[in-house]
């Protein structure tokens, strides 16, 4: 597995493909998420979506309604480009980003399911059958992401 910058921007990416179809898998959750009812009152999207005034919840609900469908529309571009290109072994500049948002944001998808905190060693994740799997995929999407923002920027 290797992330490395390409010539004339963009990335060159090596990936197993079993990583690839997760990374489809991945990308289609995230936009189910984002789109669908079920997940309205989820503490995933309140992750997603953090209170923008912390104790202000009129310019909180200012902000939302100013910019929270842009944001929204921006996170599930962000999915289905990734679902789109997972398969590629060359990224443009502009899906190089798409990846890095979303492989952030279903970071913080899966930390919230798994109650990820600074304080909290995941081998203890990994040591549980009923988390072991989400641990595993929020460990390699992790990997991925920081080979990606180090060929992006390699200082």
């Amino acid at each position: 597995m290797s992330v490395t910058a390409a010539p004339g921007g963009g990335v060159d990416v090596r990936l197993p493909p079993e990583l690839r179809g997760l990374l489809v898998s991945v990308a289609r959750q995230m936009h189910e998420v984002l789109t669908e009812d079920e997940y309205a009152d989820s503490p995933i999207l309140a992750r997603l979506f953090p209170t923008a005034v912390e104790d202000d919840p009129m310019a909180t609900l200012g902000f939302e309604q100013l910019m929270g469908k842009a944001i929204r529309d921006g996170k599930i571009e962000a999915a289905t480009v990734l679902a789109a290109t997972a398969g590629n072994e060359r990224l443009s500049a502009e899906e190089t980003l798409a990846w890095l948002r979303c492989l952030n944001d279903v970071r913080l998808m899966l930390g919230t399911h798994l109650n990820v905190s600074e304080d909290v060693d995941m081998e203890t994740y990994l040591e549980d059958p009923a988390t072991e799997h989400a641990a595993v995929v929020y460990l390699a999407l992790s990997e991925l992401l920081e080979m990606l923002v180090r060929a992006v920027d390699p200082t």
